[in-house]
């Protein structure tokens, strides 16, 4: 799917996956003057990797993807979203939920 358009932005986003999704919530909260226009190539859904099907035709949706944080830790950009969303972290040693400084 091919969409010309002649619509300007300040930042193009390429990609809705955890990275993308990431970057336009941080441009909306911090830079909201800014016009961000995200661009991803899936046309059914965003999220990447990571994805929920009925697969087994039951009415329950089963997660699938994006299960492994590489470099997990407070340095890791995407363990603060996560701590700030109330997702459970595992540190790979078996340490959950570690507390995420405000520090930069």
């Amino acid at each position: 799917l091919i969409i010309m358009s002649s619509e300007r932005a300040d930042v193009l986003i390429l990609g809705g996956g955890a990275a993308g999704l990431a970057a336009a919530r941080y441009l909306r909260r911090h830079r909201p003057q800014l016009k961000a226009i995200l661009l991803e190539g899936r046309p059914d859904r965003l999220g990447g990797r990571a994805w929920s099907s009925d697969e087994l035709g039951t009415g329950v949706k089963l997660d699938h993807g994006a299960k492994w944080m590489h470099r997990a830790g407070q340095r890791n950009p995407m363990w603060r979203v996560a701590a700030e969303l109330g997702v459970l972290v595992e540190d790979g040693r078996g340490r959950r939920n570690l507390s995420v400084s405000n520090s930069r």
